[in-house]
């Protein structure tokens, strides 16, 4: 429980005298908050936080084979809210006759006491708990814009309105509640001073010409075959996005309307652990893998991008970032063709208004990524199934 406020204001800025001579624009408007708020679904459900307050145990398998309890959950009682602290400054705006609308915002958001899993020593019959592990911060710009290219007066004109928006945000870990303020987490870490979650891997150089087994970078910037755990070090990329948005067009002409929506993601890399089990040569002969393999190193095909199929450290131990792969997209999300029916006809009938159209949903997709859908912010990927393209018809009657 907690005891949380807030303060907003606004500034006309379009009423005042020093603005009188700016005829150009219809309205400006300046804003900003800041408050504290709350969050008691820290374990994605009503009541799951107060679930991890308590130890539990269960039956199980012991030394010998024995039947036995277990315990299967460390509880804390700790375990606080999440406290969010926000300060936002904004501007919104409509000029040239308000064709041209939009919205500027800028934020500063800080996360305490943020909920996650640490790592407890295994002696308690369990190795993790739940916890309040520390403070991150997010900061990050908001623009959305919209301008009607050509206003339709009437149904025989045509309009045309453009839109877009974006946004780009960055997090840096504040404060981590363990030893030395870093949770290594595998492939990832969460460390003061850094994104949370960063990817945290060998960097992985190619193929050995010499023999065609598989080349690392080690923590001097050496290459070697046999890296280690010590040979880790940040990449510079987590799962989330750096900037994501949209941007579409809307058309109207006579009865027919038309419109389209783009949206996009950039700055965001993960793990394609389905494109590592095509690639892996232990499979041969039981699985279809990739037809990649056909370039593998051989005495006779030196540079190449693809390891011997007998190399000696296809498994080297620890988590490179050879399948770490950009997840940067362009999607066309929606596209609608439609048609309303006449009012005059209409008016004839019991109907007041009826329209028909077609939808297309994921359409198109322009990505890099090999794995079956690039939309995600899971830190990996493995057999997920993608987003759907879906292509619809309706009819709208009103009666």
């Amino acid at each position: 429980m907690g005891t949380f406020w807030s303060v907003a204001g606004r500034w006309n800025l379009h009423k005042e005298k020093f603005m009188e001579n700016a005829t150009f624009i219809n309205s400006l408007k300046l804003r900003a908050s800041y408050g504290t708020t709350g969050n008691d679904r820290i374990s994605s459900t009503y009541y799951g936080a107060l679930n991890n307050t308590r130890t539990l145990f269960g039956t199980g398998i012991s030394y010998a084979d024995n039947q036995t309890f277990v315990r299967t959950q460390l509880g804390n009682t700790d375990l606080r809210w999440e406290t969010i602290k926000q300060a936002n400054v904004g501007i919104e705006f409509a000029m040239l006759d308000s064709r041209l609308r939009g919205t500027l915002e800028v934020y500063d958001k800080k996360t305490e006491d943020l909920f996650f899993s640490r790592f407890v020593s295994l002696v308690n019959g369990v190795s993790s708990q739940n916890a309040n592990l520390g403070d991150i911060q997010n900061r990050g710009v908001e623009l959305g814009i919209s301008y009607d290219v050509l206003r339709a007066n009437n149904k025989d004109q045509l309009g045309v309105n453009v839109y877009a928006n974006v946004n780009y945000n960055r997090n840096k870990v504040l404060f981590v509640d363990l030893p030395d303020g870093l949770q290594d987490n595998g492939t990832n870490v969460i460390q003061v001073g850094e994104q949370i979650n960063e990817f945290f891997v060998v960097p992985y150089l190619g193929v050995n010409p010499a023999n065609g087994n598989l080349l690392f970078e080690d923590i001097n910037g050496n290459p070697t075959e046999a890296p280690t755990l010590e040979d880790r070090r940040l990449t510079g990329t987590d799962s989330a996005p750096d900037f994501q948005g949209g941007f579409g067009i809307n058309l109207d002409y006579k009865n027919f309307f038309f419109e389209t929506q783009f949206n996009f993601m950039t700055g965001l890399s993960r793990f394609d652990f389905n494109q590592q089990d095509y690639y892996d040569i232990t499979s041969l002969g039981l699985y279809n893998l990739s037809a990649d393999l056909e370039r593998a190193w051989t005495p006779t095909n030196r540079i190449t991008d693809i390891p011997s199929l007998d190399a000696t450290n296809s498994d080297p131990g620890v988590t490179s970032d050879r399948f770490l792969k950009d997840s940067d997209f362009l999607r066309l999300r929606f596209v609608q063709l439609g048609y309303n029916f006449d009012q005059k006809l209409l008016d004839k009938t019991f109907l007041s208004s009826g329209r028909i159209y077609v939808n297309a949903e994921n359409l198109i997709t322009w990505s890099e990524w090999l794995g079956s859908d690039p939309e995600s912010q899971r830190l990996s990927e493995y057999n997920r199934y993608p987003t759907p393209r879906t292509i619809s018809v309706g009819l709208d009657l009103n009666f």
